[in-house]
């Protein structure tokens, strides 16, 4: 046998003996934010898809017969579900303090369960051993570029600036602060996911980011999303804000 057909041999025995992979979005009966989890959830599915993984994704559903990467497990998660299934618990909440007021079961979750993360700041509020937690991050997601024709240039945008998010009393003062100067701000309150989000983030010459919480981390779902389509990302930065390499 050629050596290269030894190397493929290698590479199919290889991906025959890799388990399945499931992602599973929690999303609990008239939670209005469900589809908020698609974007990191979509981003992992073409990552392991792009490595020759099998991968399916479901809501409220586990695999008996795969790694289960569940998303959104603080709107309330069976810790008891991590005796019967291979669960991994992708954290994407900014935790300790000044960070999301998160339930307490959670954080004991996060202690007992294997948990990736975006963040290095966020595993030291649930572990005692925050270099074990991989961190993941989140950079181009080839699958979301635009169609040649779905795009205007930025120069020829309806909207100025855009803000997608819930507003509280912190961002309140900062978008006042940035429309003050004179910029244009439009305001997207509601929820919006999807293709009806893609839609608008390409109508805005370009997406503003503004923290929610005190802790500032970046927000690299948000991030991720808008520049993939196209679109610049004008970012609030604090002195204890980390962006990553990869933005």
């Amino acid at each position: 046998m050629a050596p290269k057909d030894n190397l493929r041999k290698g590479a199919y025995m290889a991906q025959q003996q890799l388990p399945a992979i499931h992602l599973c979005l929690i999303n609990p009966p008239g939670y209005l934010h469900g589809d908020a989890l698609l974007d990191p959830a979509q981003y992992f599915y073409w990552q392991f898809t792009r490595l020759g993984q099998k991968v399916t994704l479901a809501r409220n559903l586990l695999r008996h017969d795969a790694v289960n990467f569940v998303f959104g497990a603080h709107l309330g998660f069976d810790a008891r579900l991590l005796q019967t299934h291979s669960c991994i618990i992708v954290n994407l909440e900014q935790t300790g303090q000044g960070g999301a007021r998160l339930d307490p079961d959670y954080l004991r979750l996060l202690r007992a369960a294997v948990a990736v993360d975006y963040n290095p700041h966020n595993p030291p509020a649930y572990t005692d051993h925050p270099e074990d937690v991989p961190l993941v991050s989140f950079g181009h997601g080839g699958w979301m570029k635009p169609g040649p024709y779905d795009a205007l240039p930025l120069e020829k945008r309806p909207l100025d600036l855009l803000f997608i998010g819930s507003v509280n009393e912190r961002r309140l003062e900062l978008l006042k602060r940035v429309q003050a100067t004179g910029r244009t701000v439009h305001l997207q309150a509601r929820p919006i996911y999807g293709a009806a989000r893609n839609s608008l983030v390409l109508q805005a010459r370009g997406l503003l980011n503004l923290h929610f919480y005190d802790t500032a981390r970046f927000e690299q779902v948000r991030a991720f999303m808008s520049l993939s389509l196209g679109t610049p990302v004008l970012s609030e930065r604090l002195p204890n804000t980390s962006a990553g390499p990869v933005f």
